[in-house]
């Protein structure tokens, strides 16, 4: 769960817990689920990309890969999705 803490640190340069990292992972992927499929394309296209073995590593390239996808499109959702 540290990685996804990682990308948000770098990606959106904000310190939150290793547990609000990853409720705002699936709240992200919830969104994309239901109500973005083109991003969710986008989303497992880059999975299937990727060449890492470990699963850790791929978690934090993907979620990496999110967040700067709703930084380009979605900027105002990245807020709402935020963790409470």
């Amino acid at each position: 769960m540290d990685n996804k803490k990682r990308a948000v640190e770098e990606v959106l340069g904000l310190k939150m817990s290793s547990v609000k990292a990853n409720k705002y992972f699936m709240n992200m992927y919830r969104y994309l689920l239901l109500t973005d499929t083109q991003s969710l394309m986008e989303t497992l296209d880059y999975r299937r990309t990727l060449k890492s073995p470990n699963k850790s590593v791929e978690g934090y390239n993907v979620f990496k890969f999110m967040l700067r996808l709703f930084q380009n499109k979605k900027p105002g959702k990245l807020r709402t999705l935020f963790p409470a």
